[in-house]
């Protein structure tokens, strides 16, 4: 142990640092669609259990006989939601996928490091 170094550990050096630079020029607009769909499907199933909740509390509050409207849609929107967002982010995915080719045609694409 040092004054310097109270712990006891001793910094090690990496042995060789291999960087590479890397350019993304394209992207498989069905691979991009497909995973935006997937990943707004389940973002869907958590605003729609959401829904669900809100709804089911709303159907507790509400007087007799008028429960049944927000029960309904409670149980619907843990079914309808994920289905629109996992349409809409498909649909998303492919148009940003092909907006990012055709810029990346006309300014080369995005460059970053890799270790």
């Amino acid at each position: 142990m040092s004054a310097a170094n109270p712990y006891g550990t001793t910094t090690v050096a990496p042995a060789s640092v291999s960087r590479r630079t890397v350019t993304l020029k394209r992207l498989d607009v069905m691979s991009v669609g497909m995973m935006l769909g997937i990943f707004y499907a389940i973002l869907g199933l958590i605003g729609g259990g959401f829904m669900t909740l809100f709804a089911l509390i709303g159907a507790a509050a509400a007087p007799q006989g008028n429960a049944v409207g927000g029960l309904i849609f409670g149980l619907g929107a843990v079914v309808i939601v994920p289905i629109m967002y996992g349409i809409g982010g498909f649909i998303g995915g492919i148009i940003a996928a092909l907006l990012y080719n055709g810029c990346a045609a006309i300014v080369g694409g995005i460059k970053f490091d890799l270790e």
